[in-house]
């Protein structure tokens, strides 16, 4: 099953990512998320594992954006670090991720999922 997501491109980076809603964006359009799957299981503890997810574009934002502006927005979109809390060792999820072109409308985000401990 499938899911809708808007895709912004996040223009400002005044705020780490658990406020990054507050930085200025632009959205580019609408993709669809197909569920991520697990590549490598992780040790449980601080290691969650490694996952990948395809996702497919519109025609109409892989004929009108560079390649280069829908890699950045994709991994900005499923990465997750920096979070707020004052103190270390908090157990919040840290997700590390890339994007990659497979054809012109598919793409491959890769995700590596730590916690802060």
């Amino acid at each position: 099953m499938s899911a809708q997501l808007r895709l912004h491109r996040r223009l400002t980076r005044h705020y780490v990512d658990q406020h990054r809603h507050l930085d200025q964006h632009r959205y580019l359009g609408d993709v669809r998320v197909l569920p991520r799957r697990q590549t490598r299981t992780g040790n449980g503890h601080d290691d969650l594992g490694d996952f990948v997810r395809t996702v497919y574009l519109t025609a109409d934002m892989a004929r009108t954006y560079a390649t280069k502006t829908i890699a950045r927005a994709l991994t900005e979109t499923f990465r997750n670090w920096g979070c707020s809390h004052e103190h270390d060792c908090c157990g919040c999820p840290l997700i590390f991720s890339s994007a990659q072109k497979i054809s012109n409308r598919r793409w491959l985000v890769r995700e590596s999922i730590g916690r802060n401990l």
